[in-house]
């Protein structure tokens, strides 16, 4: 929740903190999840609300965010992070990539589809992205698969489940 002026905001956000602890910049979620995160035309519609009844009315983003990474090794990175099915959306990626994103980084919670093809799908959706944009993404999952893709398409690293287990998908370059 975001405090602008009086009013109170909604977002779906995701934060940037330097190694000292100390907030750096935000990113707000641009593209969101009709009936999950908003309710379209719920204004000239009311009664759409009833139908959604878990849906709390957040606000779209409004910036797409660049944040630095100052490696050690390799100097300062650019990245974006898009949130949950963000990465589904060619045309916003393709933006983070021209604003001089030298990577992306998706933070998901796919917990809504446990034991479901989506986790699949929601890791090989952004393996096309990746070689769209022809850039390494990184994906944080809570619940669902976290891995990093290089920009030819290759999985290079997946983390593996709390029973030693990960889910592959056949077609693709895994456990390199």
């Amino acid at each position: 929740m975001t405090l602008v002026g009086e009013e109170q905001f909604y977002f779906n956000s995701a934060y940037y903190y330097n190694p000292e602890g100390k907030l750096v910049d935000r990113y707000d979620k641009i593209h969101l999840v009709p009936f999950g995160e908003f309710t379209p035309l719920k204004k000239y519609f009311p009664f759409l609300a009833k139908l959604v009844p878990y849906e709390i009315g957040m606000t779209h983003g409004q910036r797409r965010t660049l944040f630095l990474l100052k490696t050690s090794q390799h100097g300062s990175l650019v990245f974006g992070s898009s949130i949950c099915y963000e990465d589904t959306v060619p045309s916003l990626i393709r933006k983070f990539k021209k604003d001089g994103a030298d990577f992306m980084l998706n933070i998901t919670n796919d917990g809504w589809f446990r034991n479901s093809a989506e986790l699949d799908q929601h890791l090989a959706i952004m393996v096309f992205r990746a070689v769209e944009n022809r850039f390494c993404m990184a994906r944080a999952a809570n619940t669902g698969i976290s891995s990093f893709v290089g920009p030819d398409g290759a999985i290079y690293a997946k983390l593996s489940d709390s029973k030693g287990k990960y889910r592959e998908i056949s077609g693709t370059l895994v456990d390199q």
